[in-house]
């Protein structure tokens, strides 16, 4: 019999938080009661916590209209997101982005508010990779906590592209000048949005509509919820 061996090791998560009017959303449609009790509802991720094109794409590309072509949706609901058929400019997503940094000469956290309230991609993650090849934050390394965020404002869609395509050039997008890419503790955002379609915020993969005026706070779990097992390195034999 086959006993499992190995140390365990605490996995790095986050919490977010919301006002107490958000929601689930799923395949596009919000749910009409809050997902949770009246203190509002709380998430833990391992992953991902976004806002901007990369929420926007997740929750477009669940809807009955673009599953019907498969793979490809993804695709198709990027081209729309960035190129509107409708003619019109992509949206600038409006909303207060404060980070939440520490600051180890004092031993304690500190707040910073961005000062550019409109917003294209706000994304922050514990790992380096999202997908194959789609390396969004090439200092991250497996399992150390950091959390990270990449961030960056209104610009011409094109340049959006050749920006997210650079992440598959070894994240090469954080060289960009108009790229903010920094270790945080967390962040919140308060969002200046009417229409609930640019309210949306992606946590591992599950969409959350934030009702209007409402705000989503993102912290680095301290507490070690889960823990994974890592095989030992057993010594080599050379008999």
């Amino acid at each position: 019999m086959a006993l499992l061996q190995g140390n365990p090791f605490p996995l790095p998560v986050f919490a977010a938080t919301f006002s107490q009017g958000a929601r689930y959303a799923q395949s596009g449609q919000t749910q009409s009661t809050p997902a949770n009790n009246s203190y509002g509802l709380k998430i833990y991720g391992g992953v991902v916590a976004s806002w901007g094109i990369h929420a926007a794409l997740v929750a477009d590309s669940d809807t009955a209209e673009y599953r019907k072509f498969g793979a490809d949706r993804f695709k198709m609901a990027a081209q729309e997101l960035l190129f509107p058929s409708d003619g019109s400019e992509a949206h600038k997503y409006n909303g207060t982005l404060t980070l939440v940094r520490y600051d180890g000469k004092h031993c304690m956290e500190h707040e910073i508010v961005i000062e550019h309230e409109e917003h294209v991609y706000v994304l922050a993650t514990l790992v380096s990779n999202l997908e194959k090849g789609f390396k969004i934050s090439p200092l991250s390394v497996p399992l150390d906590g950091s959390f990270r965020i990449v961030r960056f404002g209104p610009m011409p869609s094109q340049q959006v592209m050749q920006l997210l395509s650079a992440a598959y050039q070894d994240g090469r997008h954080v060289q960009d000048g108009n790229v903010m890419y920094s270790e945080i503790q967390g962040f919140r955002l308060d969002f200046h949005e009417v229409n609930e379609k640019w309210r949306r915020v992606c946590i591992d993969g599950r969409v959350v509509v934030v009702e209007e005026n409402g705000w989503m706070n993102v912290h680095k779990e301290r507490r070690s919820l889960v823990n994974i097992l890592l095989p030992k390195l057993l010594p080599h034999n050379k008999d």
